[in-house]
């Protein structure tokens, strides 16, 4: 499903799986595969999990668009949720019109509905970028759902792309991690954005 094989682990062999993965069909047949971002990350896996709902991180990690730019800086406007919240739809929601029904269509799609979401986390994200002397601008949001400990699903949308990104983790040993995104985009999004984005 969604360009992968999902296992199901655990430790009794008779138990079936919790929850089941969503599918993204209704999006993947109007984007292209890119390539796969694959990055060794040398902590616990633990700590993979824990970090996308930390987003007080994205302040002090992402803080500039580019590390050799740092006249770019992004302020970070983030909220994490448990999937089964009950406002979430209240949430999925927009000032900017286009990214509005991008948010709605992601509702629609993986969350109304769905009977799995105590075993999702959800968070978006808007990013807005401060240039020297300019007004900050509105740069993209990405909505963020992690179901179940090793699959993450990220939307990103801005006025001139829209990617999705699926990461997930293979353990190498102990403390590293092979962090991969599987990366979508719109057949108009640049190339290079698609693959720059992963390094803000």
């Amino acid at each position: 499903m969604n360009g992968l094989i999902y296992v199901w682990v655990h430790s009794d062999p008779t138990k079936s799986p919790d929850y089941q993965i969503p599918s993204m069909d209704w999006l993947l047949k109007d984007m292209q595969y890119r390539g796969t971002s694959l990055n060794i990350i040398r902590c616990h896996l633990q700590d993979v999990a824990e970090n996308g709902a930390d987003v007080m991180h994205f302040f002090y990690v992402h803080k500039y668009l580019a590390r050799v730019a740092k006249f770019l800086v992004v302020n970070w406007i983030a909220w994490w949720l448990p999937g089964d919240k009950a406002d979430l739809e209240d949430r999925f929601t927009h000032k900017i019109p286009s990214i509005k029904k991008w948010r709605e269509d992601i509702y629609s799609h993986v969350i109304k509905n769905n009977p799995d979401l105590k075993y999702y986390g959800i968070g978006t994200i808007d990013a807005y970028v401060s240039l020297p002397l300019l007004k900050e601008f509105f740069g993209w949001n990405i909505s963020v759902f992690q179901v179940g400990p090793g699959t993450v699903y990220l939307f990103v949308k801005s006025y001139f792309f829209q990617i999705m990104y699926i990461q997930y983790v293979k353990t190498e040993g102990k403390y590293k991690q092979l962090l991969s995104h599987d990366i979508y985009a719109s057949k108009w999004t640049p190339y290079w954005m698609s693959a720059a984005l992963l390094q803000a």
